[in-house]
């Protein structure tokens, strides 16, 4: 997906357990957080999750 800004692709996965993948992003810059939850037919929605700051990264398993 194309966005504006320093955003980043930080990790997939189905966050909210419907079934379908979703993408998290990252502003690099302010520390924001969302994820796009995505429908049947793309994005659904936008979801802001907790701003983090620092040298923060995400992991997963």
């Amino acid at each position: 997906p194309k966005v504006r800004g320093p955003w980043t692709v930080v990790g997939t996965g189905d966050f909210d357990g419907d079934g379908k993948s979703d993408i998290l992003w990252r502003n690099t810059q302010t520390g924001l957080n969302v994820y796009w939850k995505m429908g049947p037919t793309g994005k659904q929605a936008l979801v802001r999750l907790p701003r983090v700051r620092g040298p923060w990264v995400v992991v997963g398993n």
